[in-house]
């Protein structure tokens, strides 16, 4: 029991000492939430140029700066700008991606910088798919077909020659000539006809009991005269 006392102490201790150095050192809460909430608005697009791409970062002031994770799915060692660093004077970078041969995912993590009152503190964290270049795409096939995913120039799934051949193979294509000609024949069909095959169970039940019918009345018929 006593052990489980200076357990709690020890902790109670440890955290007040971690508050009050956050709050020595200037890094509130309060100053930690307006930070991250002035992060979030930091953007992170690409653009498409060639066959490379350009990954353009906005809002990205002197207040901080950016350490990225590179995770490439083919399993290429390849890395973003590991370290991109905020400016006072624009609000715009824009870095080129040349890996563009498999598809990579970036994580950029954004940090308070040294000018900040929370240096090196992680506020936010942005994930980005760098798509591959297609390079089925300059296909002859893809000429008048640019909207199929085969034919994207930038895609986020790895396409085989085998699944861009099938997607040509399952276009089906109707000869309008044939398809007037079945319209005719479908006009054409006359309203016995349709009340026939619409109603070809019950004609046909009918005509067996009429049959029936007319065979009973004549055997009937036929031992009614001999008794006489």
């Amino acid at each position: 029991m006593k052990s489980i006392l200076k357990m709690f102490l020890f902790i109670t201790i440890f955290y007040f000492i971690l508050l009050t150095n956050v709050k020595a050192d200037g890094c509130t809460y309060d100053i930690q939430a307006m930070m991250m909430q002035d992060a979030s608005k930091i953007g992170i697009h690409y653009e498409e140029t060639g066959t490379y791409l350009n990954v353009i970062v906005e809002g990205l002031n002197g207040s901080y700066y950016i350490k990225t994770t590179t995770t490439n799915l083919d399993g290429e060692d390849v890395r973003f700008q590991e370290t991109i660093y905020g400016s006072s004077t624009t609000n715009k970078q824009t870095i080129l991606w040349t890996n563009t041969k498999s598809i990579s995912e970036v994580i950029f993590d954004v940090y308070g910088s040294n000018t900040t009152a929370c240096p090196n503190y992680k506020l936010t964290s942005i994930r980005l798919t760098l798509p591959m270049y297609n390079t089925y795409s300059k296909d002859d096939k893809c000429k008048g077909n640019q909207d199929k995913y085969v034919c994207k120039e930038f895609v986020t799934n790895t396409i085989t020659r085998e699944e861009f051949d099938r997607a040509f193979q399952n276009k089906i294509t109707i000869d309008v000539e044939d398809e007037k000609e079945n319209t005719v024949k479908k006009v054409k069909e006359s309203k016995v006809e349709k009340f026939f095959r619409e109603n070809k169970t019950f004609i046909i039940a009918g005509s067996c009991l009429i049959v029936f019918g007319t065979i009973t009345g004549v055997i009937l018929y036929r031992r009614k005269n001999r008794l006489y």
